[in-house]
């Protein structure tokens, strides 16, 4: 089949199916099919652990290791191939995948679209050395602070922040508008935007459209509004005409007019049942009494109230659409107009930086992919891919997808249709676990998959059953789903409509079935609880679930607890350490840098020398050092007593206070490593990572900002605080959000809080058809139930229904992670929230499951108003089922070793400066053994061998030399001019002119190992070149040709065919005389 769509619900062995596929494709030809395959997923983790299974199965195959039986068999037996053919042909794939590792493509889709964009630099007008940018929002801040000032007099987008803060005053609203300008203007990194921002700029930034666009939605709102103040005036001049006092008429009928003349037109307002009753019958104007008194009033109603009434209320329905639009296209409109000069400011500072943005990547690949030729994009990484295979597609763009679609396509149009037993193609996702539409993830491109291809094209294989939990956890999974499924399905037919069908295809496969093999027993409990004092309720239970979780016997390591916001996680960490200080947390904020003492140590230190008059921030420091270096068991009062800068200065190394002029001198990286020493901070234990991790950020942050102490500060506050250290420790309770469980599963699982509060996105890019909103391509709009009634109705349904599939796939992918046993703790009234469907469920499913248990009486008030009667509910299924004891078995696969723990600590030592002759000019002026005795000559060649050995192309000629020259390697004596003339020359030859044009692959003096006599001998050929079919190796030689020269040669293309390498080529190339020599292999 061309394309193969695994559908993978949790735990039912997805990682092993890709493996299997994959391997079966080298086995099939295991010399080189490992060059056409590219598999692709979306993190680092999954990539690392998908290239250790691919080799260590391989590995296990070749060597038919017990480990490795299930995936020998299973290959064999899809490829209906002998074992032991199977077992020979693994050792030469995987001997083949070693040592053309480059070609071993399971890497992340943002890396694979990163390779593709540096291939296609020249073309695309980039620098080939650009860096790679992953903080959006701080670039865009940035380039935000820096429009603000560098804007003058004359700068028209001066004009419309002062427009934009004189009707935010106005609108009692406040001047300061650059945290709303810096917030909105993060929407463009959003794929929706950067499709249509030529469109919107053309009317956002151009003042005459602008202008009409604005006064056409004023004049909307404002026609609107004076036409009901109107009627509130009639309603009023009806009564005085007639002689009714309004105090005679019932209150609430009446009031339907001041609520118009207060501008209160939501459905929600004018929409009650009193109003309707109040056009059709008189009685509803009147009260008994007052009719009997007067009962000329009813007449009054029935001739003038109820008709100005209908009036009123058709004008509303008429016009309220149109109405809300324009009052929505508004909310954002002054900052709108401004996003196209935060774009092009983002863009000067990336280009200063030499940096290109990870999220432009995409749209940019997009813009160039359209109408051009898909194998001459993709061929540009080196090889013709033939088999694709995307994992977790479910988090996929719209925009990835369209990229890689003609990748795919190109692949599919080249595949055999009548090969059954491998999938040329592989696309593999959960619709039920896509949890990262923030990052601009569609699900329906998966649920929808059927409608891209052809039915002889595409082959859909669901994956049913669930080899993770044990069999009670899975029933009641099955039954859970598919009861809160419906039930969700029902309640979305109400806005969505047909497309609340939606939700029901997406957890068609819901159900899993359950191998025999898997562990009997598990255990459910949902603990439903009332809202009054809520989250202190629910940590209880949470206290109360770990005590019996422990009581049983379960090592901490054991328990997860999973939340939904990571505020939930420090509520919870904070009260923990305080009432059970002997529980041992562990959440990624305990790898973070902020939780190092040697790092915050360091802060206040820089903060101390940014502000030296701060006497706290020196008492800080100083009883930091005195309590965790020096280990003073002086008392903080005592050390405090009293204490003015000279007292506290005598608790501080003297080398530390004494310094403070040399070290706000010193480069930051400098200063940090002398803080470090001078603080003595090698003393404490487990802080080396910590430490390293930071002055590698502060590194970074050095090559893009203005390296000062304030700046870094300033970042650290922001950014840099939150940076995580790697850390594969884990012992105690995992605390983590849902989002970061996904892919993980633990025996034991808590999930407190589990009553978010239900919500869509801040704000939606709208469009609509209708005159004159149609003007602005796409609009802006802030997400509420009032869109329902406006011409962005269809924008709200479809933004409703992605957040139900949201909201329903978090608690999938929560429930799911848990092997033995399950504890939900959620809240038993309230409809707003996550809790309300799971009350709704558990009465169903309790009657389903054989065994179940429900307490409490729930509330099936639909509307979830009435909370008056709210008790505690209990669920409870199965059997706690004890943890599996660690089973680490020893296995003589060399790729699974375990991995063994070797402490490190960070020192550091004075380097004496001293001048001498520049940088790495020194080797250059040293002279080799030569015939040659003219000094300049010899530096002339060193120099262009140098700088053959550094560019790809030649157009990297001058930069390189440019780099040379503030190296000291370029001085008087050996102008640019003449280089570059010398350099022209040689390349003036076609053979050597082709080797610098940029269609190879180029490996510049990398090293190849060779095995000699039971000895590693490193070979270093200066240019060795591939296009996919032939390979070159190119040895640049200065001076007068020698034997040794062709030997050498010959040694660089023995080895390269040892490797696996096909037509090579073999050139000495004497650059001085511009003389070329050939060998064939």
């Amino acid at each position: 089949m061309q394309l193969t769509v695994y559908k993978a619900s949790a735990g039912s062995g997805k990682t092993f199916r890709l493996a299997v596929e994959y391997i079966k494709l080298l086995i099939k030809n295991p010399e080189n099919e490992h060059k056409s395959i590219l598999a692709v997923t979306f993190t680092n983790k999954a990539t690392e652990e998908m290239k250790e299974r691919i080799m260590s199965q391989l590995y296990g195959i070749w060597k038919k290791l017990p480990d490795s039986e299930m995936y020998l068999r299973k290959v064999s037996e899809e490829l209906k191939m002998d074992v032991t053919e199977t077992s020979r042909r693994a050792g030469i794939a995987l001997s083949r995948l070693i040592h053309d590792f480059d070609y071993f493509r399971v890497q992340t889709i943002d890396k694979f679209f990163q390779s593709i964009l540096r291939n296609l630099a020249h073309e695309l007008g980039l620098t080939p050395k650009l860096r790679v940018g992953l903080n959006d929002n701080q670039v865009e801040e940035m380039a935000v602070d820096r429009l603000i000032e560098d804007l003058s007099d004359n700068d028209k987008e001066l004009s419309w922040i002062i427009d934009y803060i004189t009707r935010n005053i106005s609108e009692d609203k406040g001047w300061n508008v650059t945290s709303q300008i810096k917030s909105f203007g993060k929407t463009i990194f959003n794929d929706t935007y950067k499709e249509k921002r030529d469109a919107i700029n053309n009317v956002a930034g151009k003042e005459e459209n602008f202008e009409l666009f604005f006064g056409n939605m004023k004049s909307i709102i404002d026609t609107f509004e004076k036409e009901m103040v109107g009627y509130e005036l009639k309603f009023m001049e009806l009564l005085n005409e007639n002689g009714v006092d309004i105090d005679e008429l019932k209150k609430t009928p009446c009031g339907y007019f001041k609520k118009l003349a207060e501008k209160k037109f939501t459905t929600s307002e004018l929409g009650k049942v009193t109003y309707i009753k109040a056009m059709e019958s008189a009685e509803e104007w009147v009260t008994k009494p007052m009719a009997k008194k007067r009962p000329e009033l009813l007449e009054f109603a029935e001739q003038h109230l109820m008709p100005l009434l209908r009036e009123a209320n058709e004008k509303v329905r008429n016009e309220i659409r149109r109405y809300n639009t324009a009052r929505m296209s508004l909310t954002y409109i002054n900052q709108l107009r401004l996003l196209s000069a935060i774009e092009k400011k983002v863009g000067e500072v990336n280009y200063n930086a030499n940096r290109f943005l990870l999220s432009d990547t995409q749209q940019l690949l997009s813009e160039f992919v359209k109408g051009s030729d898909s194998p001459f994009i993709y061929e540009k990484i080196g090889t013709q891919i033939s088999h694709v295979m995307i994992d977790e597609f479910q988090d996929t763009s719209t925009v990835q997808w369209k990229n890689f679609l003609v990748l795919l396509k190109d692949c599919m149009s080249r595949a055999d249709p009548g090969v059954k037993d491998v999938a040329q193609n592989l696309i593999v996702g959960d619709v039920k676990q896509s949890i990262y539409r923030w990052r601009s993830g569609d699900w329906q491109l998966l649920n929808n998959i059927e409608n891209l291809f052809d039915g002889n094209e595409l082959k859909i294989e669901p994956m049913e059953y669930n080899f993770r939990s044990a069999k009670n956890i899975i029933r009641f999974n099955n039954a859970f789903f598919e009861t809160a499924v419906r039930i969700e399905t029902d309640n979305e037919r109400e806005t969505s409509g047909d497309n609340a069908q939606e939700l029901e295809r997406a957890y068609c496969d819901v159900i899993q079935e359950i191998p025999e093999r898997n562990a009997d027993g598990g255990m459910v409990k949902v603990t439903l609880l009332p809202s009054d004092d809520i989250r202190e309720r629910m940590f209880d239970k949470v206290v109360d679930t770990i005590d019996e979780l422990i009581k049983k016997g379960v090592p901490q390591n054991k328990i997860a607890i999973l939340l939904r916001w990571n505020k939930d996680i420090t509520f919870i960490a904070e009260k923990l350490m305080r009432v059970r200080p002997e529980i041992h947390l562990v959440s990624d904020e305990a790898f973070r840098l902020e939780a190092s003492l040697a790092v915050n140590m360091i802060i206040e230190a820089l903060r101390l020398l940014l502000h030296p008059e701060d006497l706290l921030t020196r008492a800080i420091l100083a009883k930091q050092y005195q309590r965790n270096i020096i280990e003073s068991d002086t008392s903080e009062g005592n050390m405090m007593w009293h204490a003015d800068e000279k007292k506290i200065n005598a608790l501080l190394p003297e080398n530390f206070t004494a310094c403070f002029e040399r070290m706000t001198e010193m480069p930051l990286t400098d200063l940090i490593e002398y803080i470090y020493n001078v603080l003595g901070l090698d003393r404490l234990n487990d802080q080396s990572a910590y430490v390293c991790a930071f002055h590698d950020a502060v590194s970074e942050f050095a090559k893009d900002y203005t390296p000062e102490i304030e700046a870094l500060l300033k970042e650290w506050e922001e950014n840099m605080h939150s940076k995580n250290i790697q850390s594969d420790e884990i012992d105690g309770i995992r605390m983590l959000t849902i989002h970061k469980s996904k892919g993980l599963e633990f025996d034991n699982v808590i999930l407190p809080f589990a009553n978010w509060k239900i919500g869509g996105s801040d704000m939606l890019w709208c469009s609509t058809d209708e005159e004159p909103f149609c003007q602005m391509p796409l609009i802006p709009v802030r997400y509420c139930q009032e869109m329902n009634n406006s011409l962005f109705a269809e924008d709200y349904k479809h933004e409703h229904l992605q957040t139900t599939v949201d909201n329903m796939n978090l608690l999938y992918v929560a429930f799911t992670r848990a092997v033995n046993n399950l504890f939900v703790i959620g809240q038993s009234d309230g409809k707003a929230n996550r809790s309300y469907v799971i009350c709704r469920s558990v009465e169903e499913v309790a009657e389903k499951l054989d065994g179940a248990t429900l307490s409490g009486k729930i509330n099936n008030d639909k509307e979830g108003k009435n909370n008056s009667q709210a008790e505690e509910i209990e669920f409870c299924y199965g059997s706690f089922k004890e943890c599996d004891g660690e089973s680490k078995h020893k296995t003589s696969n060399v790729f699974l070793q375990e991995t063994r723990k070797v402490k490190v600590d960070v020192k550091t030592f004075p380097v004496p400066v001293s001048f001498r002759q520049s940088n790495k000019s020194d080797e250059f002026t040293r002279q080799e053994d030569s015939d040659v005795k003219d000094t300049t000559y010899i530096k002339r060649g060193c120099i262009m061998h140098k700088i053959f050995s550094q560019i790809d192309t030649k157009d990297d000629v001058v930069r390189v030399m440019k780099e040379m020259e503030q190296e000291g390697i370029l001085y008087d004596e050996l102008t640019r001019d003449d280089l570059l003339a010398a350099i022209g020359k040689c390349l003036e030859s076609p053979i050597a002119s082709d080797w610098f044009s940029g269609r190879w692959k180029t490996f510049k003096e990398c090293s190849v190992l060779e095995m000699d006599d039971g000895k590693i001998k490193e070979h270093r050929p200066d240019r060795v070149m591939t296009d996919g079919d032939s390979t070159i190796v190119v040895d640049y030689k200065f001076g007068m040709p020698r034997t040794n020269h062709e030997e050498q040669i010959h040694r660089y293309m023995r080895l390269l065919d040892d490797m696996g390498c096909k037509n090579i080529k073999g050139y000495l190339w004497y650059v001085d005389k511009n003389i070329i020599k050939e060998f064939d292999n």
